[in-house]
Formats: structure tokens, sequence, C-alpha cells
């Protein structure tokens, strides 16, 4: 973990997180909204509302706000001149995502970060492009397997992730994303964890499949891993609602690269059909949602 972010264990009891409290970040995470920069807050980790009972919370330690200034600053010029100040203030919006007050703006917060690498990498010598993208898969990769952390918080690190991208789209004229292919190994990672929760399962998948449609998911690498989906039973603690929903995201993915999907199109003809991503305004655990355990 990079020196500049540290951890915070929230004083409480540990509880079973019910799977209607992991729905809401379905509900906050999913809906498009207008991006916007998120404010420097000095005070930010002690002001925030505590975490929840037995939940981590991340810290940054710095001035975020001076980190800002020289962030933003070596966004303009495409360069890094204080590799500190990349952590501090970028580590500052990825804290955000374990704050409560903070998850309605995890959209946001995912934006802002995906809207500066594409500025980063319209810079010469993509120097800050390629730093925050380490930066920001290096973090991540444990955090996003760490269950002492909200699994909203572990769903949009693992989106994030899937965002990711080799190559941005210009800022202005016709070009082609690339996905970052560092990524996918942490997606598949995520996939294949026995321990690992569903949401981060699906955020993976979510993000294996835009891999897929960027043409940048080798099939070797990630079919065997997919099918297997299909032929291993149905946790105890999974509802059939959101196994047929990652069987349908799984298929997706294998559908893209021309791969079987086993059991045939769909593979679901005995399992209930799986809901649509639920929107903002959708209710938490409502019968269009699937509780995620």
């Amino acid at each position: 973990m990079n020196a500049s972010i540290s951890f915070e264990r929230a004083r409480g009891t540990q509880a079973a997180l019910p799977g209607i409290a992991l729905l809401f970040c379905f509900a906050v995470c999913c809906s498009p909204a207008p991006a916007q920069e998120p404010a420097a807050d000095d005070g930010a980790g002690e002001a925030a509302a505590a975490a929840p009972a037995g939940f981590t919370q991340m810290q940054v330690t710095g001035s975020v706000a001076q980190a800002q200034r020289a962030a933003l600053a070596m966004l303009r010029s495409g360069t890094v001149s204080d590799a500190a100040a990349i952590e501090t203030y970028y580590g500052s919006i990825l804290a955000a995502f374990t704050v409560p007050a903070s998850m309605p703006d995890a959209y946001d917060n995912r934006k802002t970060i995906r809207r500066h690498a594409r500025q980063a990498y319209s810079k010469a010598p993509k120097q800050l492009h390629t730093t925050l993208n380490n930066f920001i898969l290096t973090t991540l990769t444990p955090t996003i397997a760490d269950s002492q952390y909200h699994p909203a918080a572990r769903y949009n690190w693992t989106l994030l992730i899937g965002d990711l991208n080799e190559r941005e789209l210009p800022l202005q004229g016709a070009g082609n994303e690339a996905a970052l292919p560092a990524a996918v190994p942490v997606l598949i990672g995520a996939i294949e964890n026995p321990e690992q929760i569903d949401a981060v399962r699906i955020a993976a998948l979510i993000g294996l499949e835009r891999h897929a449609r960027l043409d940048g998911l080798a099939g070797d690498a990630v079919v065997p891993v997919l099918s297997a989906l299909f032929t291993a039973p149905r946790p105890e603690s999974r509802s059939e609602d959101v196994h047929a929903w990652i069987l349908e995201r799984a298929a997706g993915v294998l559908t893209l690269l021309n791969a079987e999907v086993p059991g045939g199109p769909g593979n679901a003809d005995d399992a209930p059909d799986a809901p649509d991503t639920p929107a903002a305004d959708d209710v938490p655990g409502g019968p269009d949602t699937p509780d995620v355990p």
C-alpha cells in the first residue's frame, strides 16, 4: 500500500451485512449523473461520518487541498513532479468510497478519475496517465478482496479497475479507447476467489464485458473461468436471482468472445430471468433487485 494512505479500523462491533445494505451500492453507483470535481477538504477523514460498525475507513495523510492543487497542475502539464501529491489527492477520492456520507457521490467520483485519466492521456509524454493507472491498480487490487471494507466501496473500486484504459478517447476528434490489459488478471482473480463477495464478482464481470467489447480480452485467459461458473453449484448463500444475474453477465462475455455458453443460449432455461441492473430510484431490496450476500 502506498505510503500516503493509511487505514483506520472503525469502532464498533462487527455485524453481518444484510443484502439490502449491499443493494444500496447498486442503487447509488449505477445511475448516470453529471460528473463533478470533488471538493478538497483537509479534515475529510475526521469530519466525515464514521464508517459502518466493523468496517474499515480509508484515510489519507497530508493536505488534500495542497495535493489537489499540485495534482491539477500536473494534469495540465502531463508530467509527474510530485508523486506524493498524486497519491494523496487521488487517494482521497478512493477513500471517499468508504465514507457513508460520500457514498451517494460514488458515480461522480469514478467519473472524475476517468475524466482526469482522459485529460492526462492527451498530454505528452503521458507520464501522469501511466502513474495514475498504476496507482489505482496497485492500491485497489488488494482492497477489493478485503472484507474489512464496506461492500459498496469494494463494488465501486472494482468498477473503477474495469474502467481503466491503456488508450483514452481523444478530447477532440475521432478515435478509439483501449482497455488496460493489466486490469484483466485482477478482474479474473475477483471472480475466481472463493471468498469474494458477489457484488465484486458482478462488478468484475461488468469490467470483463467492457474489455471484450473493446476487443481487449484474450479468450484463453477468461473462457475457462467463466465457463466454470455454469457448472459450479449455486452457493447456499446466493439467491437464485443473483445466481442467474451472474450467469447472465458471464454468458454475455462469452458471447462477445464467440465462445460457447455452457447449457446453450442464455444458459438459464431452468433459472429465473436475470433482472436488469437497478437504477438509482429503485428501492433497494425491492422485487426487481436481488439481495446480494
